[in-house]
């Protein structure tokens, strides 16, 4: 990969920073598709398409402001990836009452803003990542997902809820992890 930044800098005459974005997003994207693809497909036959494409846009929108865990191995990243979904799709299916679900919905939107954003050491190596405007766009978009639920309760929106809630202990998580390790 190296060899193909290198190629991209001389060829474009990008900075080095412009090429590492390039590179980063490339990377990223290959082995991001490819994951939502692998897990696409039991969803499919099981016919939990439209929630699990629910569960990937609302992570999406709200995971790459946020931030989150990041693992070393392809595998274990899709490990992890596929069972967060299969645990969503399951809260999704829970009888909790609205007032309990929009409590969890605001604290944990709370830990959002607290703790976010947690960057993958690739992306905090990227000198143009303005750490404050992802931490606003993150509970921002938190507290839409909440007030989504507040006003109209649809499968739709509880998946949201449940993103939120998962998105902020996740995040919780990791600190503690990070604390701990250093």
């Amino acid at each position: 990969m190296e060899r193909f930044k290198v190629n991209l800098r001389d060829q474009f005459q990008l900075s080095e920073i412009e090429a590492d974005q390039i590179v980063f997003f490339i990377q990223v994207m290959f082995s991001d598709l490819s994951k939502i693809l692998v897990i696409l497909i039991p969803f499919a036959i099981t016919g939990y398409l439209i929630e699990y494409l629910s569960i990937l846009s609302l992570t999406f929108i709200l995971r790459t402001q946020s931030g989150g865990f990041h693992f070393k191995s392809y595998f274990s990243c899709l490990f992890f990836t596929g069972l967060y979904f299969v645990t969503i799709t399951i809260l999704s299916t829970l009888s909790l009452s609205t007032s309990l679900l929009i409590i969890l919905g605001v604290v944990h939107s709370i830990i959002i803003f607290l703790l976010s954003p947690m960057l993958s050491e690739q992306r905090k190596k990227l000198k143009s990542v303005n750490l404050k405007s992802l931490k606003i766009r993150s509970t921002a978009i938190a507290a839409l997902l909440v007030s989504f639920y507040l006003i109209k309760t649809t499968p739709f929106t509880l998946c949201a809820i449940w993103v939120v809630i998962s998105q902020g202990t996740l995040l919780l998580i990791q600190k503690g992890v990070l604390h701990v390790t250093r």
